[in-house]
């Protein structure tokens, strides 16, 4: 289930970073967006990828954007719910585990992708003008927000554990999983540090993790994707693909109110 939640930030044609720069085009405008705004993830290795993806299709590709990383332009909360219902209509299992899998990325970026104005990101440009990837780092300026998601993913993977008849270890508001929140929101640490830290608590109530580090990995084309010893081949791509286009949406544009003048 972990593979697949990661699947689109690890898969070229899936990455939401990669699928923006094919849209727009012109790569001047993307390095000179790497280069005035720090931390934008959006760099050269982005370009290499754009080259390296056999998904150039448009309409594809802003499906990818909204249906799998929610830059739909809704408000925040809205989305939130709406990736929330999607999780709770399934009922997982070894015959949708991509779809699953996938439903939870976008419940993740449902807030992670919230402008600070708390609407949704758009396509194509997404987060890039909001602080790019350094809005992922969990800190006491996003704690409010991160607390929120922790306890939305709880109850989202308590509600599908409880439709396969399992019982969860731990709650987010009590015991280890309430004092690890606590320290990990209560200082700015670097993405490498967070991920220790997690695993360190979820060692704590008796979950060992296994070796999946994502954060190491470069991307790679999907049908060349081996995460974990999973093999992620053209069936998980068209599962994906079906979801994005699925749960694509896009809010018009907000009107920008004219001056008269008289």
């Amino acid at each position: 289930m972990a593979v697949y939640c990661q699947l689109p930030d690890q898969a070229i044609e899936l990455d939401a970073a990669v699928g923006g720069l094919i849209l727009v085009r012109d790569r001047h405008i993307v390095v000179d967006l790497a280069a005035s705004i720090p931390g934008t993830g959006v760099a050269s290795d982005t370009v290499h990828n754009a080259d390296r993806s056999s998904q150039k299709d448009p309409a594809t590709l802003r499906a990818i954007q909204s249906g799998l990383h929610c830059f739909t332009g809704r408000p925040g909360q809205d989305e939130t719910n709406i990736r929330r219902r999607i999780i709770d209509d399934m009922a997982p299992g070894e015959d949708n585990m991509v779809e699953f899998g996938v439903a939870l990325h976008a419940l993740g970026d449902s807030y992670a992708h919230r402008k600070n104005t708390d609407y949704m990101c758009r396509v194509p440009y997404g987060h890039a003008f909001e602080g790019g990837e350094e809005r992922d780092v969990v800190g006491p300026d996003n704690a409010e927000r991160f607390r929120a998601y922790c306890s939305n993913l709880y109850d989202a993977l308590k509600g599908a554990a409880e439709k396969r008849q399992l019982k969860p270890r731990a709650r987010p508001g009590e015991g280890i999983l309430k004092s690890g929140l606590d320290t990990l929101t209560r200082a700015t640490r670097s993405k490498s540090e967070q991920i220790v830290y997690l695993r360190n608590t979820a060692t704590q109530i008796g979950q060992s993790m296994r070796p999946f580090r994502p954060n190491q990995d470069a991307l790679e084309p999907i049908l060349m994707l081996n995460i974990d010893g999973v093999a992620i081949g053209a069936y998980a791509y068209d599962a994906a693909l079906a979801c994005a286009r699925k749960w694509a949406f896009e809010a018009a544009p907000p009107r920008v109110r004219q001056r008269r003048v008289s």
